[in-house]
């Protein structure tokens, strides 16, 4: 990752009062974060309070009534929390210029610094509700390791306001806790669970499908996060996931009543499978079937197998090419029928699609080059690919089961192409500018890449044309057939035993 040098403002009105500008540029991160860290990591409901107060911005909902708070919030006694790294606006990179704050209330700070003899040692200040604070990477409290920021009152949420999501400036429950990363800043909410769960709910399932299937949802969330506390890809930075669909979307949407009443009556509740807490991978719309892991190279999970959304065991060979295409032809009859998205169709012609392919081959090489193969005249081998003239075919040759497609050949004239995992698939179709039809009569057109890997290719002339069905990867639960399968009576446990084999409903 390329770091720019850029000038800095620094703002700490209520710490010292004056302006100070510098010039920063590359920073290696502070090796004594993670251990700070550890002296953080006991649970958010022992330390002290932290917060503060912005009157420059309408920040709606950061104080909460007292009355629902006690009803809402579960009891801080036999909470899990989690650390989530917080990305930037659009949700392009987790590395931010700055980091600014405002809240009902003060804030507590606590940071770090070092004595004559190299000891670290605990500092604290406190930060007063008027205005906004605003850290940029050269902040003097960041040069030893990280700050961590606490409501004073824990009835109050602390807005990011250098952070916009959906349109609006989110607020968060909890600490914040900055560390100085690459000559940025990264930006770690830490909160229980149960609190973190309010707001991925109503951000991974409109509130409109109703209690039971909120509910599916809530326990699907929870056993996720719960299967992912304590390292991982993140755990550089201090955290178990992130706020975007690379971990769970988290507070997308801010809290609505309904989701915290979902998650309350689950309160605890995860998926186990024997001793294995449930990874519980969901997606929006299936085209009738679901896939397992194997798409992503994983081997897949006891619990996690393809099968149909249909009240009835279907056992359809999706994975030969004649039966996959009479079958994403037809309107199926599953739990998923009737979604928009359930049967869609893009068309190309073959200049349109030579010059999709040619301005996102590269960036997806650069991704992952071992997915991306060109024909040597014997096999195919990893590569960069020339840019693609006339394309004469493309077809896909093999399926996964389901009916994903996990592995696509593009035939051009001066080039032969093979892309390996509907995730690469799916990018290098990237439609952007092109409608996308879906089954109700409606289109998109503003989709970076195809909105699932069920589909089929029809060649006519000079025109290319995909049919597909559903949205999302495929793996494991369909959300909206959640939806219609709550509708029909079903309970939000039958729920996830028909998506998640032989598991049981347990509190963790």
């Amino acid at each position: 990752m390329k770091i720019k040098k850029f000038i800095i403002t620094f703002f700490t009105g209520i710490m010292m009062g004056i302006f100070i500008t510098v010039t920063t540029s590359n920073w290696i991160r502070n090796n004594n974060s993670g251990e700070i860290f550890k002296h953080l990591k006991k649970s958010i409901l022992d330390d002290k309070n932290i917060t503060k107060n912005n009157k420059k911005k309408k920040v709606e909902n950061t104080r909460q009534n007292t009355k629902e708070n006690n009803e809402n919030n579960i009891d801080n006694g036999d909470m899990k929390t989690i650390r989530v790294l917080l990305k930037t606006t659009g949700y392009k990179d987790i590395l931010h210029d700055k980091a600014s704050f405002s809240c009902g209330c003060d804030m507590d700070v606590i940071y770090y610094k070092k004595d004559e003899n190299g000891n670290l040692l605990e500092q604290s200040l406190k930060w007063g509700k008027e205005g906004e604070v605003v850290v940029n990477p050269d902040n003097e409290l960041l040069n030893d390791g990280i700050m961590k920021i606490t409501p004073e009152d824990r009835n109050y949420k602390i807005s990011i306001n250098s952070i916009e999501r959906n349109g609006c400036t989110p607020v968060y429950r909890g600490n914040i806790i900055l560390s100085r990363n690459h000559g940025k800043i990264t930006i770690v909410n830490e909160l229980p669970i149960e609190e973190y769960l309010y707001s991925v709910v109503p951000s991974e399932m409109p509130v409109s499908f109703g209690n039971e299937a909120l509910k599916v949802q809530a326990v699907c969330a929870r056993s996720y996060a719960v299967s992912h506390l304590g390292g991982g890809e993140l755990s550089m930075y201090d955290a178990d996931v992130d706020d975007s669909t690379d971990y769970q979307v988290y507070n997308n949407s801010g809290e609505k009543e309904e989701a915290i009443q979902a998650v309350s009556e689950t309160k605890g509740q995860i998926m186990k499978h024997g001793d294995e807490i449930v990874n519980a991978y969901f997606f929006a719309t299936s085209c009738g079937y679901t896939t397992d892991e194997r798409i992503w190279g994983n081997k897949t999970k006891e619990y996690i197998k393809s099968k149909s959304v249909t009240e009835k065991e279907e056992n359809i060979n999706l994975t030969d090419e004649e039966t996959f295409k009479k079958f994403i032809k037809s309107n199926f009859d599953s739990f998923d029928k009737g979604n928009p998205w359930y049967r869609w169709k893009i068309s190309y012609t073959e200049k349109e699609l030579a010059g999709v392919i040619n301005d996102n081959i590269n960036r997806l090489v650069t991704l992952g080059g071992d997915k991306i193969l060109t024909y040597n005249g014997s096999e195919f081998v990893p590569g960069k690919p020339s840019p693609v003239n006339k394309i004469r075919d493309i077809f896909i040759t093999s399926r996964s089961e389901g009916g994903v497609a996990n592995e696509l050949v593009i035939d051009a004239e001066n080039e032969k192409i093979k892309i390996l995992s509907q995730t690469f698939i799916r990018n290098i179709f990237n439609p952007y500018g092109i409608k996308i039809d879906k089954c109700d009569g409606s289109f998109n057109d503003k989709m970076n890449c195809l909105p699932s890997g069920f589909f089929v290719i029809e060649k006519n002339d000079d025109r290319f044309t995909l049919y597909g069905g559903g949205f999302g990867h495929g793996v494991g639960m369909s959300q909206t057939a959640v939806k219609n399968m709550a509708n029909n009576g079903m309970t939000y446990e039958d729920i996830l035993k028909f998506f998640y084999k032989d598991i049981d409903v347990v509190k963790y």
